[in-house]
């Protein structure tokens, strides 16, 4: 019997995706280095996308994979923009799956160290930053940090926070502050960081993180995960 044409497509397939799936990483996702003008974010994949984000480990059962300080290693796969071109990203990125799993990585948090001019998260990694640009990965929380009119409650702007559950990312509701238009500002330990909508994160005067707000009131949405 000669194979028909859907066969061969679907063998074709399949082998291009084993294929695919034994590539090993060379690129490495990172967290924010120390001193740095980067602030963590807790990295996720959209409802619906996890299979064909999450290369390996695909289970759910993380005590199966993880090391013995409880990481776990992903193997991830996403469209993004590396050294000004556009490419398929394949890389590793490590996360804390032995507790509450807030996100399809665990606790697993990923450094942002601003934003494109076309408003696509910028990352950190072992070869440089990387423009995310596919719509499948979620950096932060989107429109969790919410900037209100304090008198008429009018939302003035809206930001991605660092998480939905704000403290697996190290920061507290009172670290954040407004003062301009475009972004806000974070504090980390000593320093202040200016989050814009776009462009890098800039390490700024720490006067600009105890800003009043008086006029207006910063809302961070989201809870603990469980």
């Amino acid at each position: 019997m000669k194979p028909t044409i859907f066969t061969l497509i679907f063998f074709s397939l399949s082998c291009s995706h084993a294929i695919a799936s034994d590539i090993t990483p060379q690129i490495e996702l990172l967290d924010c280095a120390k001193g740095s003008a980067c602030v963590s974010m807790l990295l996720d994949v959209s409802d619906n996308f996890t299979r064909s984000v999450i290369i390996s480990p695909q289970t759910e059962d993380f005590d199966e994979v993880q090391d013995s300080e409880g990481n776990t290693t992903f193997h991830v796969r996403f469209e993004g923009r590396l050294k000004g071109k556009t490419r398929t990203i394949d890389a590793s990125f490590k996360g804390y799956t032995d507790g509450i799993h807030c996100t399809a990585f665990g606790q697993g948090t990923v450094g942002l160290l601003g934003y494109s001019d076309s408003g696509n998260p910028i990352i950190n990694s072992s070869v440089g930053p990387i423009e995310v640009i596919d719509t499948k990965i979620d950096v932060g929380c989107a429109h969790c940090l919410v900037i209100h009119d304090a008198q008429t409650g009018k939302v003035v702007a809206t930001f991605h926070s660092p998480g939905y559950d704000l403290l697996l990312t190290g920061y507290r509701a009172e670290d954040f502050s407004f003062d301009i238009p475009g972004g806000y500002n974070v504090k980390t330990g000593t320093s202040c960081l200016r989050v814009q909508d776009k462009g890098p994160v800039q390490s700024v005067y720490p006067e600009r993180c105890a800003a009043p707000t008086k006029k207006l009131k910063i809302e961070l949405k989201g809870e603990a995960c469980s």
